[in-house]
């Protein structure tokens, strides 16, 4: 992939999340926001969709592991919902098109890394799978309030000042 195909489809990808976020109907815009030319197909921007999901979850997934060291559990299953919330357009197209084929090894890898996260089960292991899909089911129950987030200082410099406090 040359700089500019790069570039050409990471601005296709931000359109088109800005797009679902407020459409929010789940459906794959293949063909508009001329994804036929910079995607190789609609499984190619499916593709490109979950890689960007995944990457906002694993994000979120340390935050929270930072945050609540001690749940594992509760710090994945809300990664995933504050995820979900950052990109619901992005979080509605992977759900309308989740028995694809193609989202088959990535949404198995992803249920798997969620597992792990909440130290249930390895990676590899054969119930993985359904661990993750827990984690995920506890995450959508979750409820978002974004009014009262809290800040998100850097680990570094909020580690430094509870050093000098203690």
């Amino acid at each position: 992939m040359t700089w500019d195909a790069y570039h050409r489809r990471n601005d296709a990808l931000r359109t088109i999340a800005s797009a679902a976020d407020r459409r929010r109907d789940g459906v794959l815009p293949w063909g508009e926001y001329e994804t036929d030319l910079v995607f190789d197909s609609a499984d190619d921007l499916l593709l490109a969709l979950q890689m960007r999901w995944t990457t906002r979850l694993r994000a979120y997934i340390h935050l929270e592991l930072d945050e609540q060291p001690l749940d594992l559990e509760a710090a994945a299953a809300r990664a995933w919902r504050l995820a979900a919330a950052d990109l619901p357009g992005i979080r509605a197209i992977l759900d309308a098109h989740e028995a694809r084929p193609a989202l088959a090894p990535a949404r198995t890898k992803e249920l798997a890394f969620l597992a792990s996260a909440a130290g249930l089960s390895d990676v590899d292991s054969a119930e993985a799978e359904l661990l993750g899909r827990r984690i995920k089911a506890s995450g959508q129950s979750i409820t978002i309030d974004r009014q009262g987030a809290r800040s998100r200082r850097p680990r570094l410099l909020r580690r430094l000042r509870e050093a000098v406090a203690a």
